[in-house]
């Protein structure tokens, strides 16, 4: 899997021929048991979009999206799998807006799930989790995507507050200014 990853980052047109194999050898591993490869699957997936955007929208966008949000429902890939959600939107552009409402409420589950789990910590324990960190991550590179057309998905109907809610982090006033960028 690394070596795909590789040869699609340092080998310029060489991988195109052979897009579909990668994109095929990388799907054969989202199941595997082994949690690092899994991740590495997920790590992945918007390395391949960014290769060839055209190509990986027309045959693996859907199954993708699919992939990260059953990915996003485990604890232990829950964040990789947001931050490859903004990454890939990132990738793909225009093409990750019929997709929006499913990622905006599954960004908004995931917020209130931490502010839950946040709530049970004691005081002085950092509200600035690694899932926090990668939801914000998740929103800044979806704003930095489709921009305003964020807006028109539930963005202004309490998500704001929501993200506020868990406390103010560094991570959440980065994602609120990348917010304040791309969305004027």
């Amino acid at each position: 899997l690394l070596t795909i990853g590789e040869l699609l980052l340092n080998t310029g047109n060489f991988m195109l021929p052979r897009f579909p194999e990668a994109c095929d050898a990388i799907l054969r591993y989202k199941t595997h048991k082994a949690l690092l490869v899994r991740r590495t699957v997920i790590a992945l997936l918007p390395e391949l979009a960014q290769f060839s955007p055209e190509a990986f929208v027309r045959e693996y966008l859907g199954d993708s999206i699919a992939h990260l949000f059953d990915a996003a429902g485990r604890s232990a890939e829950c964040d990789a799998s947001f931050i490859a959600l903004g990454r890939l939107a990132v990738a793909v552009s225009h093409h990750i807006i019929p997709y929006l409402p499913e990622i905006v409420i599954r960004v908004r589950e995931a917020l209130v799930q931490e502010v839950i789990n946040t709530d049970a910590l004691p005081r002085h324990t950092s509200s600035d989790t690694q899932t926090c960190r990668a939801l914000f991550q998740c929103l800044s590179m979806l704003a930095q995507a489709v921009g305003p057309s964020l807006l028109q998905h539930r963005m202004t109907d309490g998500l704001l507050s929501e993200m506020f809610s868990n406390g103010l982090s560094e991570s959440l006033i980065v994602a609120v200014t990348e917010l304040r960028r791309h969305i004027p």
